[in-house]
């Protein structure tokens, strides 16, 4: 996954590559995560919101899943998840690392 600021003028978006093999309802729920975050809705404690919403694309370059493993929930939390380590990133002025929970999200420096 990459991301990149979005413009003043546009909504935060989430674009998969094309030709990715994913369930539709993984890629819907893995934006629908990643959208929440980013609009900073996520949570309903006001106390435990991470901030601002942030304006940001993403575009998702590979999507795996297993046969027995996937759905749509692991895949909306790792859209959380990788806006989450974004956002750190940002934060810490430091490259990506790989998220891993029961499933990892890998990105390449």
């Amino acid at each position: 996954m990459d991301f990149e600021p979005a413009a003043a003028d546009e909504s935060c978006s989430v674009e998969f590559m094309p030709g990715l093999c994913a369930d539709q309802e993984f890629v819907t729920a893995l934006a629908e995560g990643a959208l929440i975050e980013l609009a900073a809705a996520g949570v309903h404690d006001p106390n435990r919101r991470r901030g601002d919403p942030v304006l940001a694309r993403m575009v998702v370059r590979v999507v795996q899943q297993h046969e027995v493993d996937s759905c749509a929930s692991v895949y909306r939390g790792l859209g959380v998840l990788a806006v989450r380590e974004m956002l750190d990133c940002v934060a810490e002025e430091r490259v990506p690392r790989p998220v891993v929970t029961r499933v990892a999200i890998g990105y390449r420096p």
